[in-house]
């Protein structure tokens, strides 16, 4: 697939589904995946680091339901509680230099190993 048929692809789904998830895994670096999509609904992107690639776009998936369709607004060092068996994941700011605001532009999700069973349970 050629750059402009990707990019009409993303912004395809993100016009549909509010959200648009990419996971990468290097070969010499840890898998990460990340939205697009958020930010143009005043909340930051969400960045997984570290963790399995399904783990990653499952945790990406139920964050940004909790937002699009659930209104939730997470701030930074939020902890998020029972979408996770074993503990819960820190949103953790990255900080913009050049962003216009205080509010963080993305936030990278810290922590767990595996999903709950009920990921509808989130809560801040």
């Amino acid at each position: 697939m050629d750059v402009d048929a990707y990019v009409r692809r993303v912004e395809s789904i993100v016009s549909d589904q509010g959200v648009f998830i990419q996971s990468v895994v290097p070969d010499d670096e840890p898998p990460f995946a990340y939205t697009v999509g958020m930010f143009a609904r005043s909340h930051p992107e969400f960045l997984a680091v570290g963790l399995p690639v399904e783990l990653a776009h499952g945790l990406l998936s139920d964050l940004s339901a909790a937002v699009l369709r659930g209104g939730m607004v997470f701030k930074p060092h939020d902890r998020v509680h029972r979408l996770i068996e074993e503990g819960h994941c820190l949103l953790v700011p990255i900080d913009n230099a050049e962003a216009s605001s205080s509010s963080p532009t993305s936030f990278v999700i810290v922590g767990g190993q595996r999903l709950a069973a009920d990921p509808s349970t989130l809560c801040s």
